[in-house]
């Protein structure tokens, strides 16, 4: 009898136990599905490093380049203020609608040749296969180039005299000089280097986004019968948008 009512008093005290808990863990912000609680949380001193890192290099010169448009400077001695002067002369030059038709012209050509090409090789890159991630690595590599770095590097290889247009301008049937020595054989040329440069970027990001994407839903879409072509226009593209 007397072990009987120690057993029932064990078990009163273990659903005691367990009715408890989680209300102890819901108080401590610890349960499954509940917030963090204050102290778990990083504290505004973790912003100041990235925060003064972004105002002494970004800010900062930003600032100064706003004030020094409002004086006349040539790099040595003190600037004069001379007020609107700059502004004006600028906004009056006929040069200005050029530069803004040429930047608009390769803003648009780059993000119509980078997205289309960097999405494709994001969602090829985002394999499993060995060879996959060998040639990753290696397309990468541009990232952690400079830029003064590959433009002397084109140079060199856009060189109408020793580069590559010397070499394949007469068995492709043009002039060495059609790449460098036109207006669109220029743009290209820039278009193709700046895609070169920053594609593969974009190729990571893409990379990683599609990686993200449930394998479940091709697997379902497999079951379904859809193929390559299906799955990319239906799960991987409305998943990466």
């Amino acid at each position: 009898m007397t072990s009987a009512a120690a057993q029932g008093t064990a078990d009163q005290a273990r659903r005691a136990g367990r009715a408890a808990r989680p209300a102890r863990l819901r108080r401590s912000g610890r349960g499954a599905g509940a917030a963090p609680d204050r102290a778990s949380r990083p504290g505004p001193l973790w912003v100041v490093p990235a925060a003064l890192f972004f105002g002494l290099f970004a800010l900062l010169p930003l600032i100064l380049v706003v004030l020094l448009s409002f004086t006349r400077w040539n790099g040595v001695g003190s600037p004069k203020p001379i007020g609107l002067a700059n502004w004006a002369r600028l906004l009056s030059d006929g040069s200005i609608a050029t530069s803004l038709r040429l930047s608009l012209t390769l803003t648009v050509l780059a993000w119509a040749t980078q997205t289309p090409v960097a999405l494709l090789l994001g969602v090829w890159a985002a394999g499993r296969q060995r060879n996959r991630a060998v040639l990753s690595s290696i397309f990468f590599l541009p990232l952690l180039l400079s830029r003064a770095a590959i433009a002397l590097i084109f140079l060199q290889l856009l060189d109408p005299n020793f580069g590559l247009p010397a070499w394949l301008g007469p068995r492709l049937g043009f002039s060495p000089n059609a790449i460098l020595g036109s207006n669109a054989g220029l743009m290209g040329a820039v278009v193709f280097v700046v895609g070169w440069q920053f594609i593969p970027l974009h190729t990571l990001l893409y990379q990683a986004g599609t990686r993200q994407i449930p394998q479940v839903l091709y697997d379902a879409a497999v079951i379904d019968g859809a193929g390559r072509a299906q799955q990319f226009f239906r799960i991987t593209l409305p998943q990466l948008r």
